[in-house]
């Protein structure tokens, strides 16, 4: 008999609804003012922050609210444009015929487990869970395994469209207001991630079996079939 992941989160499942959602980014991920770059044209953080820096000591001083910013409305456009190629890419699949390039963003050791729909189901529902959470101005932090390797891919699909200067991103957050951390990928992985152990799975592919090892590391549900176990069970409904 099949099994089931779809149960295993426990939240509610996500209908999809393609590309017709617009968000109001600004209003969603407001920037604090000691954040704020206005009307300084920018393509690389360092220029952001220079052009922030220069001004610094003549606004007001950070608050702790400012120092727990660390997703822009330009970053959390760029992160669900990302989001959206990923799952339309998962999704489009309905034969369940995965293509190489798809199962080589996941570590070896998880692909036969890939290839079965009920995994994939469960995989692509992790991913839509975080294009939704970042739809609702939610706090984007996974709350799974599968939800950690998605975010991932997430922000090296966005980091790598904006270092290639892509259009059409280009114009999506062209009308937002900027911050300093508009281009900060470090700091979000950072902020986002309690630990990056589903990394280990590509060069440590013995870490799915519990052992000494793995205990001693600290590693938990890193085995594809504990992939979408909620990390916090209050959590599993907040992409709704």
């Amino acid at each position: 008999m099949c099994r089931n992941y779809l149960r295993d989160y426990g939240g509610p499942l996500v209908d999809w609804p393609g590309d017709d959602v617009k968000p109001d980014w600004a209003a969603l991920y407001p920037i604090p003012a000691s954040k704020r770059i206005e009307d300084r044209p920018t393509k690389k953080r360092r220029h952001a922050q220079q052009a922030a820096g220069a001004s610094a000591a003549d606004t007001e001083v950070s608050s702790d609210d400012d120092d727990d910013f660390w997703l822009s409305p330009r970053m959390a456009c760029r992160l669900h444009f990302a989001g959206r190629q990923y799952v339309n890419a998962w999704c489009l699949q309905d034969s369940g015929g995965y293509d190489q390039p798809v199962l080589d963003d996941l570590p070896p050791v998880v692909v036969p487990y890939a290839k079965g729909k009920a995994w994939m189901a469960a995989y692509t529902q992790a991913a839509m869970r975080l294009v939704r959470r970042l739809e609702k101005g939610v706090e984007l932090r996974p709350n799974c395994t599968a939800e950690e390797l998605v975010l991932h891919r997430l922000i090296d699909m966005a980091k790598i469209s904006w270092e290639e200067e892509d259009e059409v991103v280009a114009e999506a957050v062209k009308g937002l207001p900027r911050s300093t951390l508009d281009e900060d990928f470090d700091l979000v992985s950072d902020a986002a991630f309690q630990d990056h152990d589903v990394l280990m799975l590509f060069d440590m592919p013995q870490l799915i079996n519990t052992s000494e090892m793995s205990q001693m590391m600290g590693c938990a549900n890193l085995h594809p079939q504990d992939w979408f176990k909620p990390f916090k069970q209050h959590l599993t409904s907040n992409h709704v």
